[in-house]
């Protein structure tokens, strides 16, 4: 009790005078709730005891007492005594009832508080009790990716907790979600920092880049951002478009960070492989710079590229291919694809695409078409892997999708603006739907999401830029230079600096370059995919698999009967099947495409307005509303080709098995007929030329004897293997050792006398090494 005292002693004044004003409003409540029912009430409990005092039965038509039921009793006392008779003794009713009532209603809500906090107490104490008794490495594995919010509350709850959450495995994870480098939290992030923490190292290198929360600070900026891409994962470099040009002047913070990172690369002369892949990263941002000044230098730039590419930087390998295709005339596409084969060895998967590109085109390099093919069909593997489904659930923002929808068609009204490509579109919102993944938003920063993305893809891939300034502008000045600056370093937090990697654009333009398709074709897909993707978010489906059924889609409006080709099936590896039911959702939606209005009634038709502004795409737009295709027949069209592909692969199996079987029969005849004739050959059938082949023998004994005896040299190896061929060949001996038992005189039939150990080993064991050294091939009949 006295823990309890004191405890009461320690609140604060706020929250004692609190707890007062609402035990006070309870009371109040509970008489003014108290004084209207009994006012409401007060006419039955009347009627209640005026019936109850009577002691005659109350019987409806019998006159034995003076009230007869409840209607007729309220009708006798508003008639003989007034209405007003209905509320008598009303006064000592309400002052009892207000009374109860205010004590009633301030006691209640007072136990229910002291009681849920006392359970919720337990609740806690044996929580952190079960906590307490995991071990170390379970709690660090609980507590990890946890907010460096989170993490300091854990500190101050116990002496445990806090020497863990000091631990480099939990700093280096900890994420700073919503929270921006301000003075209060710059020691937080500079011991997270000095653990490699990727989240903080971002933040506060943007931040001392434009001077937002904190003090803007060029050599700062520079050395926190060197240290991003050194502690990045494997993904493309980033952090040159965060000071591309553009400038204001060459002394702005921008210049100055360019020359800190050209200043390093130049003074580096080797060392360690990671400080190795950072220079080379490195040396791509300064590629990059070079390549998007005002006066281009594109051989300082090839140079920084060749530099990079040395120091196993896979990207600067497809900025060669870009940049050596201009300036050098001799580069042919030998040297494009040995650059695509260098990137792709070191894991690039646009080089990969790059590659395919070139398979299609018939240029194998040093490559069979069947390994091409395969080499494709493992790209196409790994785009269409699954995706994790589902995400961050965003309640603020409406289920059907319709705030998505005005956004993405807003996007495509400012790439269309600025003349931005549909690769910067596709980026953009893959950056958007990658954010929607992880974090939550809501429906009055969902804009200020989609500007954000936009100016980093348009950083990124195109020569002319969004600045900070204009998309505040672009939004109506809705948003503020810092609130879009914050936006950028948290985008670039969440996708942890891989701001571009392959989408379904990618993948879209390699299939219709697969299926033959014409230039008119790849606008009518490019108009196809942005109409789609304002209600299809792009990590819904594996970005090769949303292609491909995009792909067949277009084909099958362009008039093409056979929209999933069996080329396009070779390449990719992904069968009509599987994509089947993607292809009919991606018909069924562009078909309908419903009419979908803002909040001011206006019609969102920026994809329609895109494809009716060009004369060339307009032929394109006009074709895919012409079209007469509808769902029904698209589907009857699929389900043919897959019925046509069930019999061509049915077919093929039945002839790949007759294949088989012929290959087989000619086996086991080959084989019979080997095995007459070593039969023919055992059983010696040719014994009439016995008498030539003794007469060859002796001859060849004869010669040998004389060349024994003048002390020359042992026969040519050639004459005598002619010879024993010649005795194998006519039925004198059936190998090797037959043929030197007729030379020794120990074959039957044999008119050479019987020599002693000596005279064989004078005359036979010369031409016995000579026969050891013919093959036994050469002494086989020839067949």
């Amino acid at each position: 009790m006295a823990g309890r005292g004191a405890a009461a002693k320690e609140q604060p004044e706020s929250t004692r005078e609190g707890t007062a004003a609402s035990a006070w409003v309870s009371s109040l409540a509970g008489g003014v709730a108290g004084s209207a029912s009994r006012f409401a009430t007060n006419p039955f409990d009347v009627l209640k005891i005026r019936m109850q005092l009577q002691a005659e039965p109350i019987r409806r038509g019998q006159a034995a007492g003076k009230y007869q039921g409840v209607v007729h009793c309220l009708r006798t006392i508003v008639t003989e005594e007034g209405v007003q008779a209905l509320w008598k003794g009303h006064l000592a009713s309400q002052l009892l009832t207000i009374t109860y009532c205010a004590v009633q209603f301030p006691v209640y809500e007072t136990l229910v508080a002291q009681t849920r906090t006392h359970l919720t107490n337990q609740a806690l104490a044996a929580r952190q009790l079960v906590l307490l008794d995991l071990p170390d490495d379970a709690l660090i594995r609980i507590f990890r990716h946890l907010s460096y919010r989170d993490l300091s509350v854990l500190a101050q709850t116990c002496v445990r907790f806090a020497r863990l959450s000091q631990l480099p495995s939990l700093q280096c994870h900890a994420s700073f979600n919503n929270e921006w480098p301000i003075p209060r939290t710059m020691p937080a992030y500079q011991r997270a920092i000095s653990h490699s923490n990727l989240h903080a190292t971002i933040k506060l290198g943007v931040a001392r880049l434009y001077g937002e929360g904190v003090d803007a600070n060029d050599v700062e900026a520079a050395h926190w951002l060197i240290q991003a891409e050194a502690v990045l994962p494997p993904c493309a470099p980033f952090i040159w478009m965060l000071f591309r040009p553009p400038w204001s002047s060459d002394s702005c913070s921008k210049a100055k960070i360019y020359k800190f990172l050209r200043k390093e690369v130049d003074e580096f002369t080797g060392g360690e492989y990671e400080r190795t892949c950072t220079i080379g990263r490195l040396a791509y941002c300064v590629g990059r710079t070079l390549e998007l000044a005002e006066n281009p230098q594109m051989t300082e730039a090839e140079r920084y590229y060749r530099i990079s590419l040395d120091c196993h930087c896979s990207h600067a390998a497809l900025r060669l291919v870009d940049i050596c295709g201009r300036i050098d005339a001799n580069f042919s596409t030998l040297d494009r694809m040995a650059l695509c084969l260098k990137a792709s060895s070191l894991d690039n998967d646009f080089a990969d695409l790059a590659l395919i590109g070139n398979y299609v085109n018939r240029d194998y390099g040093n490559r069979t078409p069947h390994e091409c093919m395969a080499f494709s069909r493992e790209a196409f593997a790994r785009g269409a892997a699954p995706v994790r489904r589902g995400g961050l659930r965003q309640p603020d923002l409406d289920r059907e999708g319709k705030m998505r929808f005005i956004l993405m068609d807003w996007l495509i009204e400012v790439a269309d603006l600025k003349t931005f490509g549909g690769e910067t579109l596709f980026v953009a919102m893959d950056l958007v739907d990658r954010f929607l993944q992880h974090c939550r938003i809501t429906r009055k920063t969902l804009q200020l999401l989609g500007i954000a993305c936009m100016v980093m893809a348009a950083r990124y891939l195109e020569e002319g830029v969004i600045t900070i300034r204009e998309a505040a502008w672009l939004t109506d000045s809705m948003y503020s230079y810092d609130q879009i600056v914050r936006t950028i370093g948290q985008v670039l937090v969440d996708v942890s600096g891989n701001v571009i990697r392959p989408t379904t654009f990618h993948y879209l333009n390699l299939l219709l370059q697969i299926g033959g398709a014409t230039p008119a074709v790849f606008l009518l897909g490019q108009h196809m995919a942005e109409a789609l993707i304002l209600t299809i978010p792009l990590t819904e489906f594996p970005p090769a698999k949303l292609a491909a059924a995009m792909a067949c889609c277009t084909f099958a409006l362009a008039g093409v009967p056979q929209p999933w080709s069996s080329t396009m099936e070779r390449w990719s590896g992904l069968e009509l099947r599987t994509i089947y039911d993607l292809a009919i959702k991606c018909f069924s939606l562009f078909r309908k495409q419903e009419r979908v209005v803002d909040h001011r009634g206006t019609e969102l038709r920026a994809v329609k307005d895109r494809y009716n502004r060009q004369v060339s795409i307009k032929d394109v737009a006009n074709l895919a509303r012409e079209s007469t295709l509808s769902l029904e027949e698209f589907q009857a069209m699929l389900d043919e080709n897959m019925e046509l592909d069930r019999d061509s692969k049915r077919e093929a199996e039945l002839t790949k098995r007759a294949e088989n079987r012929r290959l087989a029969a000619e086996d086991e005849a080959q084989t019979s007929k080997y095995a007459q004739l070593k039969s023919a050959n055992k059983k010696d059938k040719n014994a009439a030329f016995r008498p030539k082949a003794k007469r060859e023998k002796e001859a060849a004994l004869a010669a040998a004897k004389e060349r024994q005896k003048q002390g020359g040299a042992v026969a040519e190896q050639s004459d005598l293997t002619e010879n024993l061929n010649r005795l194998s060949m006519e039925g004198a001996a059936t190998n090797v050792d037959d043929a030197l038992r007729v030379l020794s005189g120990e074959a039957s039939g044999s008119s050479v006398e019987k020599m002693t150990f000596s005279e064989f080993e004078a005359q036979v064991l010369p031409e016995l090494k000579v026969c050891r050294c013919v093959p036994r091939k050469e002494l086989m009949p020839i067949g």
